[in-house]
C-alpha cells in the first residue's frame, strides 16, 4: 500500500525544485549552444532559449517534476517494505539520497532545456516538409524516454545493491540478541542452540 504523506511530499519537493532549476536556466543560460546530435537527442531543444517558450518550459517542468516524485515515492515504498529494522531502514538514507539527486536532475534538466527554442530551419510554419520535423520531435521524446527509462533502471538496481548489506545484517542483529538473552538466563542451552540453528 502506498504510502500517501511520502507520496505528496515527494511530488511537491520534487515539483518545487525543478521548477526552480528551470528559472535558473532561464536566468543563467539564454544564449547556450551545442552542436552534439546525442545530446540533443537525451536533451531535445537544448539550443537558445527564448521568453516565449518559457512558459510552456515551466508547464513541462512541473510535470516532468511530479514524474520524479512519483518515481522517487515508488522506490521509497518498495523498499520501506523490504526493511522492516531501524537498521535497515538506516541503510536506505545513502540510496535514497542518490535516487533524490539523480531523479531531481533526470526530472528537471530535460524539461528545462526543451524551454529553449529552436533555430528557423527546425520551426514549424507553413514548411512544406512539416511532418519530417513532427517525426524527429516524436524520435527525440521517445529516446529521451528511454534513455531516463534505463537511468532509472540502473539507480533502482543500485539501490538494491546498496541496500543488500544491510538486510543481510539482520541475522546478526537477531543472533545478538538471542546470545543477550542466553547470558541473561532467559532461555537454556538446547532452546539457544536450536534457535541459532535457525537463524543460519
Amino acid at each position: 500500500m502506498l504510502n500517501w504523506k511520502v507520496v505528496s511530499q515527494s511530488l511537491a519537493s520534487f515539483t518545487a525544485i525543478s521548477f526552480v532549476l528551470c528559472i535558473g536556466y532561464g536566468l543563467l543560460a539564454p544564449a547556450t549552444f551545442h552542436a552534439a546530435w546525442l545530446l540533443e537527442a537525451v536533451l531535445p531543444g537544448f539550443k537558445w532559449l527564448s521568453v516565449g517558450s518559457f512558459v510552456l518550459g515551466l508547464i513541462e517542468t512541473t510535470l516532468y517534476g511530479a514524474y520524479a516524485g512519483a518515481v522517487y515515492s515508488a522506490l521509497h515504498n518498495y523498499f520501506a517494505r523490504r526493511a522492516h529494522r531501524d537498521a535497515a531502514l538506516r541503510s536506505l538514507r545513502p540510496g535514497a539520497a542518490a535516487v533524490v539527486i539523480l531523479t531531481v536532475l533526470a526530472g528537471s534538466l530535460a524539461p528545462a532545456v526543451w524551454a529553449q527554442e529552436r533555430p528557423y530551419e527546425w520551426g514549424w510554419g507553413m514548411h512544406p516538409m512539416w511532418w519530417v520535423g513532427s517525426a524527429w520531435g516524436i524520435g527525440m521524446m521517445l529516446l529521451m524516454l528511454l534513455f531516463w527509462g534505463l537511468a532509472v533502471t540502473g539507480i533502482v538496481l543500485g539501490v538494491r545493491l546498496l541496500l543488500k548489506p544491510g538486510i543481510e545484517s539482520r541475522p546478526d542483529s537477531a543472533l545478538e540478541i538471542l546470545r543477550q538473552r542466553y547470558a541473561r538466563g532467559e532461555i537454556d542451552r538446547e532452546e539457544f542452540e536450536a534457535r541459532k540453528r535457525d537463524l543460519r
